[in-house]
């Protein structure tokens, strides 16, 4: 039996080591003459299945570090393998927000998160 996490929060993820989006991260995490295979490999995206935890998932439109296009394609494979999640997307703020206080509709999240921790039991 392998280990799982109970749940995931993720702002502004990094997904896909497959997109042309993110280079930074690919380099970072993979170097650079990564194989198509460990790309695969890696993508978030890719290994979405069944028993993937349920997922929380927040960014901003306008994050011009990690493009939404990230988000949209970890919601797809949450959808696409009836995994429980939440997707929001929020109009204001950039990347490296974390709690976004004062940086407009995006500091909800927090308190969506919150709500969505606790309707599945994980907070008091």
């Amino acid at each position: 039996m392998e280990d799982r996490a109970d749940f995931v929060v993720l702002g502004y993820p990094v997904v896909s080591m497959q997109s042309a989006t993110h280079r930074a991260s690919q380099l970072n995490l993979l170097g650079e003459d990564a194989s198509d295979a460990l790309r695969a490999a890696t993508s978030l995206d890719v290994l979405v299945d069944r028993q993937a935890p349920p997922s929380f998932v927040w960014h901003s439109v306008g994050d011009t570090i990690v493009p939404v296009d990230h988000a949209y394609l970890l919601g797809a494979a949450l959808a696409r393998h009836h995994v429980p999640h939440e997707l929001h997307l929020f109009e204001d703020g950039d990347h490296a927000l974390g709690l976004a206080r004062g940086a407009g509709n995006v500091e909800q999240w927090t308190e969506l998160c919150l709500r969505w921790l606790r309707a599945h039991g994980w907070a008091p």
